[in-house]
């Protein structure tokens, strides 16, 4: 069962990393968003994931769920934006941005926070 997450972002980028279901402790795995719209937060858990506002689309739970055809993706349709619902134990996060790729799925640290600064600091010398 995924922990809560970390995350970090700027004006048009955005990073989420968290520990994977690995069997062992201390893998987790970081997703970059390109081209930011929106990011946010709520407190919504994996009991009461129902109370999504697109619950309907089939939201799941500790997955990275793509939703399709949502008030946000219609209304910034010209840009290309992907909806995603990301969901842990305790949180969602969605985010609307252009793009999205995984920088690392098996990077071994101390910490979330470890991972995502480590994650980053590649990233950007790699041009990423």
């Amino acid at each position: 069962m995924p922990n809560n997450p970390a995350f970090v972002s700027d004006c048009d980028n955005a990073w989420i990393a968290y520990e994977t279901a690995s069997d062992e402790e201390g893998v987790y795995a970081v997703v970059h968003f390109g081209g930011l719209i929106d990011m946010h937060l709520s407190p919504i858990n994996d009991e009461g994931l129902g109370s999504h506002p697109y619950a309907a689309l089939g939201i799941r739970c500790y997955e990275f769920n793509e939703l399709f055809g949502t008030a946000e993706t219609k209304r910034w349709e010209s840009l290309a934006i992907r909806h995603f619902a990301i969901t842990f134990k305790d949180v969602t996060i969605d985010v609307l941005a252009r793009t999205a790729c995984v920088l690392a799925k098996e990077l071994r640290c101390g910490s979330t926070n470890a991972a995502l600064s480590y994650a980053m600091q590649y990233a950007g010398r790699d041009g990423g």
